[in-house]
């Protein structure tokens, strides 16, 4: 990692002062409005702006009403959502994060930062939308795995001892934040796929075209043909392990048709490519 592509991101999503003031405004707006209603008629609760570090700005972070309403998500400890409706108000882009853990207090920040640089490509109109995107599925991955390098690659950079190997599996601070992004990345365009209005022709092309994109993909970001390889070879059991995580946190069961369709489509692939993660 380098200070001068650290520094190239954070240029890169700098927010100028128009497009601050007009979020700031928005915000002001939505607080507003907020104050009028009981707080246990709300979903989210505590809001405040938080001062980034990396960006010097405040962003608008608040707290879920309950901490097992789904709202988060499994597993995960903060997200950054690009408007919430609140009693009919719709809200500017906001970080809803968990109950920060006592003595927790520099991975929380690093993990807040994180979904400050998602608030900034929000706001930019940097982080592809799955339903909006013309593109389809397979730029949709392309677009958001990026989208998640940057933010892995600042988180990582910034707070580099808390994530030491032991935590990344070995690997390089840039292949861990690739890998992070990539695997991340996957599952949220797999889920959207698998979600309302779900195709099997769409499916279809997906499994079968992305492969031979991904080259097309990681290659820019600077990683090696090698690398490439490794990501077009494994990537049968990336999606064998997605469609397990999406399962497993899935409040609804998928179409079954979907689930077969894949494992049908899993048994024609590479048998050494299976189980990644």
């Amino acid at each position: 990692m380098t200070v001068g592509r650290a520094a190239a991101i954070q240029e890169y999503l700098a927010l100028n002062d128009e497009t601050y003031s007009e979020y700031s405004g928005s915000v002001a707006r939505f607080v507003t409005e907020m104050v009028q209603f009981e707080p246990f008629c709300l979903p989210i609760r505590k809001l405040r702006m938080v001062q980034s570090k990396l960006f010097g700005r405040k962003f608008l972070v608040a707290n879920p009403m309950y901490e097992d309403d789904g709202l988060i998500g499994a597993g995960l400890n903060a997200v950054a959502i690009e408007s919430i409706e609140v009693a009919g108000f719709q809200s500017p882009p906001i970080v809803v994060t968990a109950k920060r853990q006592q003595g927790q207090d520099r991975l929380y920040r690093s993990i807040l930062e994180h979904e400050f640089v998602h608030i900034c490509q929000m706001l930019l109109g940097r982080l592809a939308d799955f339903e909006a995107d013309p593109g389809g599925p397979t730029l949709f991955l392309e677009a958001r795995t990026r989208a998640e390098f940057e933010a892995y690659y600042l988180q990582h950079f910034h707070w580099p001892d808390l994530y030491p190997a032991q935590q990344t599996r070995g690997m390089s601070a840039e292949d861990y934040c690739l890998f992070s992004a990539y695997v991340h990345s996957l599952e949220d365009t797999l889920k959207c796929i698998l979600g309302e209005g779900a195709s099997l022709p769409v499916l279809s092309d997906f499994l079968d075209t992305t492969p031979v994109r991904l080259h097309d993909l990681i290659s820019p970001m600077g990683f090696s043909d090698a690398t490439c390889q490794y990501y077009r070879a494994m990537f049968p059991g990336h999606i064998e392990t997605a469609l397990g995580v999406i399962t497993e946190n899935s409040p609804l069961p998928l179409p079954d048709q979907f689930v077969d369709f894949i494992k049908t489509w899993l048994k024609g692939a590479s048998p050494g490519s299976r189980g990644a993660r």
